[in-house]
């Protein structure tokens, strides 16, 4: 019954997802420079000439399929705010929102009768004053 709702493990994973989106972000950055180097290399190997540059492009060919992905994970991975806004909108239904409603109308309710007790405690307050001073 006093489980918590949302897990600790979760929170902390939560808070750690920023990082790991700057991380991705910066990875797929330093992919594309390296990518530009061999897009060179593929140029001066397509006007004919080999040397060693060439030949070091060859074993390189991963460079932009890892910024291939690297790119759009970095753009499509979600940060803080919007994983709490899934977690918070998978909770949030007509009957919770109800609830909620009810909630605030009984605050508000407990609210305005405290509120009432005091203005009357202190009329009450002044008029003995008022009725002690000649």
């Amino acid at each position: 019954m006093n489980d918590p709702i949302v897990s600790p493990w979760l929170v902390y994973l939560i808070m750690q997802v920023d990082a790991v989106n700057e991380l991705l972000f910066v990875a797929a950055l330093f992919a594309g420079v390296a990518m530009f180097p061999y897009m060179v290399g593929f140029v001066v190997k397509r006007s004919g000439t080999e040397d060693e540059f060439t030949r070091a492009m060859e074993k390189c060919k991963f460079i932009p399929i890892l910024f291939m992905l690297l790119f759009p994970l970095a753009v499509l991975f979600p940060n803080q705010k919007t994983i709490i806004a899934m977690i918070v909108a998978k909770h949030i239904t007509p009957q919770t929102v109800e609830q909620g409603v009810d909630v605030v109308k009984q605050v508000k309710d407990e609210l305005k009768v405290d509120v009432m007790d005091v203005i009357n405690a202190l009329t009450q307050e002044s008029t003995q004053v008022e009725k002690e001073t000649p």
